[in-house]
C-alpha cells in the first residue's frame, strides 16, 4: 500500500507542473482533465485502503480461529487432568484406571481463571459435574472407572478376644491390595466372631483372624443352606437396584423371613436405606421406584435409514412407563422431550 501511495505522489507532481505550464492555452481542457485525474486518484486511494482493511480483518479472523482451536486443546487437557485428580481422590483409584470423555467438538471449555469445581453428583460413578463459577459454566462429563473390588477391612485397632460387630469393619476399594491369607467377603462371615489375636486399622479381615469358637450371641447353624442375594458394594439410599450390585451366595442358619431371592424385579426397586456390601437383600431395605428417576443417565439411539446416532441424556423428573418427561443432553446441555417406553428406556419425541 505504501508503494502505491508513493507512485501516486510521484505522478501528481509532474501532472501539476504540466497544468501550470499549459493552463493559459488549454484552460478548459485542463480543468476537465484535473477533475478526472482527481477523481481517479481519490478512487484508487479509497480502494487501496479498503483492500488493506479487509486483508487485515481476514488475517485476524484466521489467527483468532487458529488460536481458538489451539486453546481448546489446551483447556480440555487442563480440565481432563483436574477431573482425573478429583475422581481418583474420591473413588480411591489410580488415575490410569479413569477415562474422561472430552472429545466432543461441540463441548467448548472456557478459559477459567480459577480451578474448575469437580463433583460426582450421581451414584452411577460415570458422570462428573464440572463448573467454572467465574464464567457461569456447568457441564456434565462422562467418565469410566475400572471394576471396583470391595475389600473388608477393620475400622480401628481391636484386641485379642474382641467380638466383632458390624461397626468394627468397613469396605474399601481393594484393587492393588494383596493378602497372604484368604479374606472374608461378607460382613455376616465376620460379625459375632472372636478374634484370636490383635488386629489393626485398615488391615484386611482374614479367615485366620478368628478362633473356631463363636460368641454366645451367634446364631445356631442349621444344616440347610439357601441361595440369597448379597450386596457386593455399598448402595446409597434412593439408588435404583441392579443385578450387577449383587451376587448369589449360599447361606445357612436362621434367615430373615423377608429375603428377596429373585433378581428379575430388581430394576423396579430402590434402596430406602444404605445397604452395606455383604448385606443380604431384604424387603425392608427397598421400595418400588419409578421407571425413570430424576438424574438417571440414559443412552438414547435415533435411527433414520442407515444413519444411527446415540447420545447420553439425563432425566430431569421421575416418570412411569408411558409418561413424557423433560431430559437434557449430557454433553451439549440441550433440552429434549422423551417418552418412557420401559425401565430405564426412553424414546425422543
Amino acid at each position: 500500500m505504501r508503494d502505491k501511495l508513493k507512485a501516486a505522489m510521484i505522478c501528481r507532481w509532474p501532472c501539476r507542473l504540466s497544468f501550470y505550464i499549459l493552463e493559459p492555452k488549454y484552460l478548459d481542457e485542463i480543468s476537465v482533465m484535473k477533475g478526472l485525474l482527481s477523481r481517479t486518484f481519490s478512487f484508487t486511494s479509497t480502494c487501496g485502503w479498503a483492500l488493506l482493511f479487509f486483508s487485515a480483518v481476514a488475517a485476524k479472523d484466521g489467527i483468532t480461529e487458529d488460536a481458538k482451536s489451539r486453546d481448546q486443546g489446551e483447556l480440555k487437557e487442563e480440565l481432563r487432568e483436574q477431573i482425573l485428580r478429583e475422581v481418583a481422590d474420591v473413588l480411591l483409584v489410580e488415575q490410569d484406571q479413569i477415562t474422561v470423555y472430552l472429545d466432543d467438538r461441540r463441548l467448548v471449555v472456557p478459559n477459567c481463571n480459577e480451578n474448575f469445581v469437580i463433583s460426582l453428583p450421581f451414584s452411577d460413578r460415570s458422570t462428573v459435574e464440572a463448573s467454572c463459577r467465574a464464567e457461569n459454566w456447568t457441564k456434565y462429563i462422562r467418565v469410566s472407572v475400572g471394576d471396583y473390588r470391595p475389600l473388608m477391612v477393620y475400622r480401628r485397632d481391636l484386641p485379642l478376644g474382641h467380638i466383632v460387630k458390624r461397626g468394627d469393619v468397613k469396605f474399601v476399594d481393594g484393587r492393588g491390595m494383596s493378602s497372604d491369607n484368604p479374606v472374608l467377603k461378607t460382613i455376616d462371615q465376620a460379625i459375632n466372631r472372636l478374634l484370636k489375636h490383635n488386629v489393626f486399622v485398615n488391615e484386611p479381615v482374614r479367615t485366620t483372624d478368628f478362633s473356631m469358637a463363636q460368641s454366645q450371641d451367634a446364631a445356631t447353624t442349621e444344616p440347610l443352606e439357601t441361595e440369597v442375594l448379597i450386596a457386593t458394594t455399598t448402595i446409597n439410599r434412593g439408588v435404583r437396584l441392579d443385578e450387577s450390585m449383587f451376587e448369589r451366595q449360599l447361606r445357612g442358619g436362621r434367615l430373615p423371613s423377608d429375603l428377596i431371592f429373585g433378581s428379575d424385579e430388581l430394576n423396579h426397586l430402590q434402596a430406602n436405606r444404605i445397604i452395606v456390601a455383604g448385606d443380604a437383600l431384604r424387603r425392608s431395605m427397598v421400595s418400588l421406584t419409578a421407571a425413570v428417576k430424576k438424574g438417571d443417565l440414559i443412552e438414547i439411539r435415533i435411527e433414520k435409514g442407515a444413519l444411527s446416532v446415540s447420545a447420553m441424556v439425563r432425566a430431569l423428573t421421575d416418570g412411569s412407563v408411558g409418561d413424557v418427561i423433560e431430559v437434557v443432553n449430557a454433553e451439549s446441555g440441550r433440552s429434549l422431550r422423551a417418552k418412557i417406553v420401559d425401565i430405564g428406556s426412553l424414546e425422543i419425541i
